[in-house]
């Protein structure tokens, strides 16, 4: 009976523990059962004072790892309940999470690498390099220069799609032809949910045209900065010497000076954003 009751009064406080977390939990280690002595005058009382003071403080010690090993004993039945109250929020967010706005942008994409064998162009990419202007691209470059690397910006039609609870920035790179192979701008359409969207723009996705393509091609930048902060795509311009003229650019160098210029020198850059543009009229339809 003694047994059940001091078990009893463990589980009661390791319950307590779990619901109140930040509760003094004590624990009867030293109970046996019939482990009853007869009563004998101590031979050195002040040793086991100084004892029990040492098993106190290795008791407060080890605490909190004792707390979780009670709350993992106790907590799984509630652990599985919030997991399911998790998991049902989630699918409700996905379910709501709908885009609000889809903003035509100017991206500003940065890239670099350097010449292997019989000249061929070694590119390196890295993850969010999607920037919000042409001095921001140009910061980034600046704080990178080094012996042997080339720099090249492409400057890029794309959208800042704005969902209920996200927001993510689409571009294509690697193609003087940006979106020509898609067929139907259904991810960039209001009300479409997020999950769908990024679905569609997965490159094998029904949505676009012809083969896979063999190189990285669509970019999905996940972002925090609102589609205000960005330069609308109507603000293009078209000489490679303004800085919001869509097109391929690299570094040049005179002495500590450095700048970027169109690939093709002053002439007519050799890009083509009318396949973006169509898309565009495709949604306003």
């Amino acid at each position: 009976m003694a047994s059940g009751l001091v078990q009893t009064a463990l589980d009661a406080e390791a319950l307590s523990c779990f619901f109140t977390l930040m509760s003094n939990v004590y624990y009867l280690d030293d109970y046996r059962p019939g482990a009853e002595a007869p009563f004998e005058p101590e031979k050195n009382p002040s040793s086991r004072v100084e004892t029990e003071i040492r098993r106190r403080k290795k008791l407060k010690l080890n605490r909190s790892n004792r707390v979780e090993e009670e709350v993992k004993r106790f907590a799984k039945p509630e652990r599985d309940r919030l997991l399911e109250i998790k998991r049902a929020q989630e699918e409700e967010a996905r379910a709501t999470n709908y885009l609000e706005l889809a903003t035509p942008v100017i991206l500003y994409h940065v890239y670099w690498g350097r010449n292997a064998w019989h000249s061929t162009w070694v590119a390196r990419y890295q993850r969010n390099t999607l920037a919000v202007s042409r001095r921001e691209a140009e910061a980034f470059i600046g704080e990178r220069l080094k012996q042997g690397t080339a720099f090249r910006l492409t400057v890029m039609p794309g959208w800042h799609l704005k969902f209920r609870d996200s927001s993510f920035l689409v571009a294509e790179i690697n193609t003087h032809t940006p979106f020509a192979r898609l067929l139907d701008p259904k991810f960039a359409r209001r009300m479409t949910l997020q999950k769908d969207a990024l679905e569609l723009l997965k490159p094998d996705a029904k949505i676009w045209d012809g083969p896979v393509p063999d190189h990285d091609n669509v970019i999905v930048q996940e972002t925090n900065r609102p589609a205000e902060e960005f330069e609308a795509w109507s603000s293009k311009t078209e000489l490679p010497q303004q800085v919001r003229t869509p097109g391929a650019y690299r570094r040049e160098i005179d002495g500590a000076r450095w700048w970027m210029e169109a690939i093709n020198g002053s002439g007519p850059i050799d890009y083509d954003f009318s396949a973006f543009e169509r898309a565009l009229r495709q949604l306003e339809a």
